[in-house]
Formats: C-alpha cells, structure tokens, sequence
C-alpha cells in the first residue's frame, strides 16, 4: 500500500477521539516537518474536525454522497477525498465506498497502489455492475471504484442518467459515497456530478487559489444546483502555534 494509506491506518490505531464545533471551514495543516507521529496524530484530528462538519451539515454520513472538488487541478481534492474515506473505515456503522470520476487525471488507484480493473468507466457504459467494480482495501470496511479504462471523452459518460443510476446502485451496496471529482472550472462532467450528490466539499489550496476564482467555483456549483457544506483550506501554514490559533 501507499505511504498516505499507512500513515492513516497507523494514526487510526493511535488516534485520541476530539469532538469538533460544526459549520467551520476546516484547516487542513501542512504537517510535513513534524515529527512522524505527531504529524500522523494531527491529520488523523484534522479530519475528524472534518467529518464533524460534514455530518453537521448534513444530519449523518450515513446514506449520504459526498463530493469533493478542486476550483482548478493540483489543489489536493483527491488526496483529501481519500484521506477522509480513509479516516471512515473503521467506523462500525459505515461502509464507505470512494469514486474515482476523474478520467483526466485519476490518482486514486495511485494512492492505494491498487492494480489496473474495471472501473468507474466500465459501470457508466454498462460493462460491469458497480459491485463487482470495487476493491476492498485494508483491513475495515472501505472500498475503492478506480478509473477503469481510458475514454476520449469523459463527460460523454458522466450523462445525468448514467450519474444517478451509478449513486443509485451504489447506494445498495454502501451507506456512505465518497466521490473523487475533477476540478470544477473546464471540467462539464463535475457539474454534473455535483448536482446529484448530496453535498460538496470544495478544496482550496492555501495561498496558491486566488479568491475570484474560488468565487466562481462557488458560482459553477451554485448554477449546477449543487450544496456546498464546506471549505477545506488545504496546506495551511502555522505562523505560530497552532494552539494559539484556536484561542484567537
């Protein structure tokens, strides 16, 4: 397995449980210099904090799907999606599933250093029932739909038909969808996606996004129809102590 997938399940057998306060826009640290467990401790925190937000919006994670977007690609939204799938699999009372739907650029196989299947692309074209598509992963409850085969034409497939048939059929199988989306602006099939969701989670990276086109993520997704139930500030830097942070 990848490194990202053994830092979590390590952090999860380590982890002191924090409750959260709901509707905050959550900071996800850069915590690359700390020390090794400290740094694993830490963002095992940083997304409870998110979970805590996410069901505060929505009531529950169970029988929910959650999307998450990047305004433009490279901000993190897929090593975040699967982080936070991750951070869900030891949850007795969820059986989580995580989507790749970016045909552009999927990473999520990478992460979980899975081997080329069926996929996403095989479920949307009617090629494969989207059960057998799935791999589970580690030793609790998640399992991952990788990108399948490559496509011309991405948002060709991602019909809003062949989108809500695919959280349709998931839904029987799993009580929690996590959606790994392309980038909001240039990419169609995200619209689409967001609008049949239950909630997005749009990523900005910290000091690299500018605020005009967060805006018009926010605008794309408003016009899509779809409900956005929070911000994650991705690689947030500590110019103090974070400690200090939470007293200010």
């Amino acid at each position: 397995m990848s490194k990202i997938f053994e830092a979590l399940s390590k952090a999860q057998k380590e982890r002191v449980r924090e409750e959260a306060p709901v509707g905050e826009i959550v900071p996800i640290a850069d915590v690359a210099e700390a020390p090794p467990g400290e740094a694993e401790l830490e963002l095992w925190r940083e997304f409870e904090v998110l979970r805590s937000g996410i069901e505060g919006s929505l009531g529950t994670l169970v029988d929910r799907a959650v999307c998450f977007v990047s305004s433009v690609p490279g901000e993190g939204s897929s090593t975040i999606a699967a982080r936070f799938a991750m951070s869900l699999r030891s949850l007795r009372w969820i059986r989580p599933v995580l989507i790749e739907t970016n045909l552009r650029n999927p990473s999520v196989r990478a992460i979980f250093d899975l081997p080329p299947s069926d996929g996403i692309v095989e479920v949307l074209t009617g090629k494969t029932p989207v059960e057998k598509s799935a791999v589970r992963v580690g030793d609790g409850f998640l399992s991952v739909i990788g990108e399948g085969r490559a496509v011309a034409s991405p948002q060709a497939i991602f019909t809003p038909k062949n989108v809500a048939r695919l959280v349709g059929e998931a839904r029987q199988s799993w009580n929690c969808i996590i959606v790994d989306a392309p980038a909001v602006l240039g990419h169609p099939e995200t619209k689409v996606i967001s609008g049949l969701v239950d909630g997005v989670v749009l990523v900005i990276e910290t000091a690299r996004t500018k605020r005009e086109v967060a805006l018009r993520s926010k605008e794309a997704l408003a016009a899509a129809q779809a409900k956005v139930i929070g911000t994650v500030l991705n690689k947030r830097k500590y110019v103090i102590p974070e400690t200090l942070y939470k007293r200010i």
